[in-house]
């Protein structure tokens, strides 16, 4: 998503370049002022236009590169995933972390745990794991029930979860 912020600003950035460029050479053409003038004035406004674009765009992905930690603080976010766990009243039964993938708009890890719990613990880990101060999608969610078609209130849920949790490139 930054990528595609920064690609967006960096285009019309070049836009405004090649007005300006072809501004400039209809200038040694003309000997009016009147249409120069006016053409300045649409560059410095289309020009101010981006300079805003580009703050707007600042004040949006700042707050998420915080948010964004690198690949040295995974073993940090594995201890959090596990003490969330424990907070919500069980412990994981895996906590795997896959390799660092660098593709080209971001970097990821996905990280694999399963725990067996009741649907209100279940619930109480996913919204505590939404908390947390990373930016994270599921890749897969995988709850299965026991045998039969009416478990009892409270019998624990199979769960498996995929994680990627995204990384920053610095």
């Amino acid at each position: 998503m930054k990528q595609q912020l920064r690609r967006a600003v960096v285009t019309e950035f070049v836009v405004v370049m090649a007005c300006t460029f072809l501004w400039a050479s209809h200038l040694s053409w003309k000997s009016d002022p009147a249409p120069a003038q006016e053409m300045e004035q649409g560059c410095q406004v289309e020009l101010q236009r981006l300079k805003n674009l580009a703050d707007a765009v600042r004040r949006v992905v700042e707050p998420l590169d915080s948010r964004l930690p690198d690949q040295r603080q995974i073993p940090r976010l594995l201890a959090e995933l596990s003490r969330t766990a424990t907070e919500c009243g069980f412990e994981l039964e895996m906590l795997t972390p896959g390799n660092v993938r660098h593709d080209s708009g971001a970097d990821t890890c996905a990280i694999e745990l399963s725990f067996k719990q009741p649907y209100a613990r279940v619930a109480r880990y996913a919204r505590a794991l939404e908390a947390l101060p990373y930016i994270f999608g599921y890749e897969s969610i995988v709850v299965s029930a026991p045998e039969g078609d009416h478990p009892e209130a409270g019998v624990p849920l199979s769960v498996s979860i995929s994680l990627m949790v995204f990384l920053s490139g610095r």
